[in-house]
């Protein structure tokens, strides 16, 4: 699928969309002033694939985090029940202050951040 539709499939509102286009022109503004070219971050479809795989890459610290936790809680335990809590509970806190690090870095809501985190992983299974 194109970047367009799958932007428009992500379940970003025209308010969210909006916001994200004043971010890309203050963007571009500023890495323009600077007499420097960013090829790749030209179209506004390309911005938003790229603040979206910013967005992500806090996604893999909190997994394996988390995963690691678990696996110890069951090896000290041996419970899969209490593992899953604790992978579960971990994986909860650490997901909500990784979407308001992103939303504050960006200038943007947590939840634009968290549907560009799953416009992220759309973009990955649809390559």
């Amino acid at each position: 699928m194109d970047k367009r539709q799958l932007i428009l499939k992500s379940g970003l509102s025209l308010r969210e969309i909006i916001s994200l286009r004043k971010k890309y022109l203050e963007f571009k503004g500023k890495a323009y002033r600077k007499e420097e070219k960013i090829k790749d971050i030209e179209s506004f479809s390309d911005y938003i694939a790229f603040v979206s795989r910013l967005c992500w890459k806090g996604m893999y610290m909190i997994t394996f985090f988390s995963l690691s936790f678990a696996i110890y809680d069951y090896y000290i335990y041996e419970e899969i029940v209490s593992a899953m809590k604790v992978f579960l509970l971990l994986y909860a806190i650490m997901l909500v202050c990784v979407l308001k690090n992103n939303g504050d870095y960006f200038h943007i809501k947590i939840g634009t951040t968290f549907k560009l985190i799953i416009l992220r992983v759309m973009l990955v299974f649809n390559k």
